[in-house]
C-alpha cells in the first residue's frame, strides 16, 4: 500500500550471495553477487502533480464524485481549476521498474611480509522500464496531451565493467611503520535510452503502441560510452602513532573531460599529532588529544553531453543548441582542514573541524551571444568557496551492569560564496543550469561576491528603507499594516481607513490605497536579496538507552535560520485559492480585497511574500527493542537460537517548525543550498516492525 490511497507503494526483492575462499595461507579469492528487483507505483511532484491539484481544490468538494460510468470525475462539480488528484492516481498508471545485476572477484595474495598484491574486477548492470499508461477516457482541465489515451514509455540500460590492480609495500624501521600502496583503475561504461509516446487508442483494452494513431507516435533514442583510467601512489609514515604522514598523488584520465584536456592530477596530504603518547604529557584527566591537518585536491567531472555541440530536430528543421567545448576541464575542489580530537574522563569525545573548501574551474550554462549561432556551452566559469565548522560530543552517562545511557550531539555550519564569475549575474532555480530570465523556480542569484543559495526578487517596503528611493521624503503618507508592509494612505490617514480602490498622491505618483509597494533603489533597480537558503547551523542529538533486555533509540535534528521560498503558497494566490484570501472573522476595517494579494503575488515572478524561515525541530527517529537471548529460549530451541530481537521503530514523527508549508525539508539534492518548495511529495511519517533471529 502506497502513502496515497490509490497508490500500489513500492516492492523490492533481492537475492544476495558472499562467498570467500582460502586457496592458499597466502592467496584468498572473493566473490559477491546481487540481484534486485523493484517495482513503484511512481506519482509525479511539481506542477501538474496531485499535490498540485490538492493545493486548489475548493474544500467543499467531493473528490469521490463520480459520472454516469462510476468513474472518479476529473472536475468535481465541474468548479475546479486544476484535475481532481484523485482522478490523476487512480487513472493514469505509472509504473516504474528497475532490475540490478552486481557482481565482482576479488583476490589477495600476500607474497611476502612486506608486499602483497590485490585486484578486483566489477560488473553491474541496471535495466529500467517506465512505462505511464493513460485510458481511452483519459481527460483534463486544461490542455489534454494525451486525447483518446496514450502511453508513454522509456527503457534504459546502464552497464559498467570496472578493474584495478594494487601493490602494497610495507616495513617497519624501528618506531617507524610505512605502508606504501601503487593502483591502477580502469573504469568502463555503456549507456542506452529509448523513449516512445503516442495517444489516441483505435479500440479500447489493447494498451499496445500499435493500437495507436501512428500519426501521433514520436521515438527519441540516447547512447553513451564513457571511458576512465587512473593511477594512485599512496604512502602512510606512522611514528611510535605519535607522528602519522599521509601523501596521495592521482592522475585521472576520461573521455568525460574536453578533447583538449584528457588527463588531470590530484593530490592530498595530511598530518596527525598524538600528543597524549608524548612522554612530556601527563594529564590525568585526558586520554587522547589529537591534532590533525590535511589538503587535497579532487574533481568532478564534466557529465557526457557537456563537450559536445547539441542539436534540434523540428518538424525536419535543424537548429543549433548548446555550444561545444573541448577545453573542458573537471571542476577541481580543494580542501584545506584542520581538527581536534579529544577524548576526558573515560567517557567523553569531543571532535571538532574546520574547513574550505574551493571550487574552481566550476561547469556551468552560460548564455552566449547570437552571433555565435548556438544559444549556450558549458564552462569552467566560476569559484566557489565554503567555509565550514564541525563539532560533535559524544558521552556515556550511565555504566552498569544492567544500564548503558549514551549521547551524541553533532553541530555544523557552513557558508558558501561565489568569488569568481566569468559572466553576467545569472538567475538559476531548481531546472538546473542557468537562465537569462526565467520566472517561477529562478529565483537564486549567482554573481560573483554572493552567497550560493541568495533568493532575489522583489522586495516589498516594511519601513522607511526600503520604500521606493525617490519617495522616502514622504514616509507620512504611509502606515504600517497587520502585515508588516508600509502601504499609501496619504497624509496622516491609517491602513484601516477602508479606502480600497482609491489612489493616493504621493511625490507626485499615484499610488493605489492600502497596496503594498516595491522596494526600488536610487539607480533605478527593482530586484533586490530576498534572504539566503543555508542554515545558521544544523544540530542533532542521538541517544541510546538499555536495561536489561529492553533498548530505547531517538534522534532529534533541527535547523536555525535559512529561508525556504514557498512556491506552493505564491501559485495559491494565483487563482485566490490560498487561506490569507479568506477575510472571515476580521474586524471590517482590518479586511483585504483580493487586490491586495494579486500584487504581492506579482505575477508570479520572485516576491519576498513567500520567503518564509526554515528553522525546525524533528523527532527523526524513535525505536523500542526487546530481546530474548538463549538462556531463556532453551526450553523452546535448545542451543539452536542465539536470540530473537523485536523491534518497533517510527520516523519523521514528530515536527516543529513555523513553515507554512508540508514540511521545511525541501529542495533538490542540494537541500541546504536550493531550498524551494513546489508541490514536493511530502516527507511522510513510518512505522516499522521487525523480528531478528540469530541461530
Amino acid at each position: 500500500q502506497g502513502v496515497l490511497e490509490t497508490l500500489d507503494g513500492y516492492q523490492r526483492r533481492n537475492v544476495r550471495a558472499n562467498i570467500d575462499s582460502d586457496l592458499t595461507d597466502d592467496l584468498t579469492i572473493g566473490f559477491r553477487g546481487n540481484y534486485t528487483w523493484s517495482e513503484r507505483d511512481h506519482v509525479p511532484t511539481g506542477s501538474g502533480s496531485p499535490f498540485f491539484g490538492l493545493a486548489f481544490a475548493l474544500p467543499e468538494i467531493n473528490m469521490l464524485e463520480e459520472d454516469e460510468d462510476g468513474r472518479v470525475v476529473v472536475n468535481p462539480e465541474g468548479v475546479a481549476i486544476e484535475e481532481n488528484p484523485m482522478y490523476e492516481t487512480k487513472f493514469n498508471d505509472r509504473s516504474q521498474k528497475r532490475q540490478r545485476i552486481l557482481g565482482s572477484i576479488t583476490a589477495d595474495w600476500n607474497l611476502t611480509d612486506w608486499f602483497a598484491l590485490s585486484g578486483d574486477i566489477s560488473y553491474d548492470r541496471s535495466n529500467r522500464n517506465n512505462r505511464y499508461f493513460y485510458p481511452h477516457f483519459w481527460d483534463q482541465i486544461d490542455q489534454n496531451q494525451y486525447p483518446g489515451g496514450g502511453i508513454w514509455e522509456s527503457q534504459s540500460h546502464d552497464e559498467a565493467i570496472n578493474a584495478s590492480a594494487d601493490a602494497v609495500f610495507s616495513q617497519d624501521f624501528g618506531d617507524l611503520r610505512t605502508t606504501t600502496r601503487l593502483r591502477w583503475l580502469i573504469e568502463n561504461q555503456d549507456f542506452e535510452y529509448l523513449q516512445t509516446d503516442g495517444n489516441d487508442f483505435a479500440v479500447e483494452g489493447a494498451p499496445t503502441f500499435g493500437n495507436l494513431d501512428q500519426d501521433n507516435v514520436t521515438t527519441t533514442s540516447e547512447s553513451q560510452t564513457v571511458r576512465a583510467e587512473g593511477y594512485f601512489a599512496i604512502t602512510n609514515l606512522n611514528y611510535d602513532n605519535r607522528y602519522i604522514v599521509d601523501v596521495l598523488g592521482r592522475r585521472d584520465g576520461s573521455s568525460l573531460f574536453g578533447a583538449d584536456a584528457r588527463w588531470n592530477n590530484y593530490y592530498r596530504t595530511s598530518f596527525s599529532w598524538n600528543v597524549s603518547n608524548e612522554e612530556f604529557f601527563n594529564v590525568a584527566a585526558i586520554d587522547d588529544l589529537i591534532f590533525r591537518a590535511s589538503r587535497g585536491t579532487s574533481g568532478n567531472r564534466p557529465t557526457f553531453s557537456m563537450q559536445y555541440e547539441t542539436f534540434n530536430v523540428s518538424d525536419g528543421f535543424l537548429s543549433k543548441g548548446v555550444l561545444g567545448n573541448r577545453e573542458l576541464v573537471p571542476e577541481t575542489a580543494t580542501e584545506t582542514e584542520i581538527g581536534i580530537q579529544l577524548s576526558f574522563l573515560d567517557r567523553f569525545l569531543l571532535e571538532v573541524t574546520a574547513s574550505r573548501n574551493v571550487i574552481d574551474d566550476q561547469l556551468l550554462l552560460i548564455d552566449q551571444q547570437a552571433v555565435q549561432g548556438f544559444s549556450q556551452q558549458w564552462q569552467n566559469a566560476g569559484t566557489l568557496e565554503t567555509d565550514a565548522l564541525e563539532a560533535s560530543l559524544n558521552t556515556i552517562l550511565v555504566d552498569t551492569e544492567t544500564t548503558n545511557l549514551s549521547m551524541n550531539i553533532n553541530y555544523d555550519q557552513f557558508t558558501s560564496t561565489v568569488t569568481r564569475f566569468d559572466a553576467p549575474p545569472h538567475r538559476y532555480g531548481t531546472g538546473g543550469g542557468f537562465a537569462a530570465f526565467a520566472q517561477a523556480s529562478d529565483v537564486f542569484m549567482y554573481k560573483e561576491g554572493e552567497e550560493f543559495g541568495t533568493f532575489y526578487g522583489t522586495l516589498w517596503a516594511t519601513d522607511e528603507s526600503t520604500l521606493p528611493y525617490n519617495l522616502q521624503d514622504y514616509a507620512n503618507y504611509f502606515d504600517v499594516n497587520d502585515d508588516g508592509y508600509m502601504v499609501p494612505v496619504g497624509d496622516g490617514g491609517t491602513w484601516r481607513d477602508e479606502q480600497w480602490g482609491e489612489t493616493v498622491e504621493v511625490g507626485g505618483q499615484s499610488l493605489d490605497w492600502g497596496i503594498p509597494v516595491a522596494y526600488v533603489d536610487e539607480d533605478g533597480d527593482d530586484f533586490h536579496r530576498l534572504g539566503n537558503a543555508i542554515p545558521d547551523f544544523n544540530l542533532s542529538l542521538s541517544t541510546r538507552l538499555t536495561h536489561r533486555n529492553f533498548g530505547l533509540d531517538m534522534l532529534w535534528e533541527g535547523q536555525y535560520g535559512g529561508k525556504i521560498y514557498n512556491h506552493t503558497r505564491a501559485w495559491a494566490f494565483r487563482d485566490e485559492r490560498h487561506g490569507e484570501f479568506d477575510q472571515r472573522g476580521k474586524p471590517e476595517n482590518e479586511r483585504k480585497p483580493p487586490a491586495y494579494y494579486a500584487q504581492l503575488y506579482n505575477v508570479n515572478s520572485s516576491s519576498a511574500h513567500f520567503v518564509e524561515d526554515g528553522d525546525f525541530i524533528k523527532l527523526r527517529e524513535l525505536s523500542l527493542s526487546y530481546q530474548i537471548g538463549q538462556e531463556a529460549l532453551s526450553g523452546l530451541f535448545g542451543e539452536a537460537v542465539n536470540y530473537i530481537n523485536f523491534r518497533v521503530s517510527g520516523r519523521n514523527l514528530l515536527t516543529f517548525t513555523e513553515y507554512t508549508g508540508f514540511d521545511p525539508e525541501v529542495g533538490t539534492t542540494e537541500s541546504n543550498h536550493i531550498r524551494f518548495d513546489s508541490f514536493n511529495y511530502p516527507n511522510y511519517r513510518t512505522i516499522t516492525g521487525s523480528v531478528e533471529i540469530q541461530f
